[in-house]
């Protein structure tokens, strides 16, 4: 419960509960881009294993107000193994590796905002 007696004191409490949401976000963020690479991992083809070991997530960032995470894969063929749906991949795994899981990922990450700043 927020207390607010003057300005200042509601200019407090807007600024924790800024706070809160912030922190909120960034973790449900970070949590769902976390899942979605887990889950891409699964689909991801494998040869070598290269592709696979190559993955990322960063951290989250807030510029302009627009929270982001990078997940991906850092070898310079990834994008063609994950664009190539005609591809056939022996040892597992599919195109559109990552794409998949991301755009799956939509409710799960409303729910856990949702909440984050409840």
């Amino acid at each position: 419960m927020i207390e607010i007696k003057d300005l200042k004191g509601l200019q407090r409490g807007l600024d924790r509960l800024a706070d809160k949401m912030d922190a909120g976000a960034r973790k449900a963020i970070g949590e769902t881009a976390a899942e979605v690479f887990v889950t891409s991992q699964s689909l991801v083809p494998v040869d070598t294993g290269d592709l696979r070991s190559s993955g990322a997530v960063s951290g989250v960032v807030k510029i302009d107000d627009v929270y982001q995470v990078a997940i991906g894969y850092g070898k310079d063929y990834a994008a063609f193994v994950h664009e190539d749906l005609s591809a056939n991949h022996p040892h597992g795994g599919q195109a559109k590796y990552l794409e998949q899981p991301l755009n799956s990922s939509g409710e799960t990450l409303a729910n856990k905002l949702a909440r984050a700043i409840k």
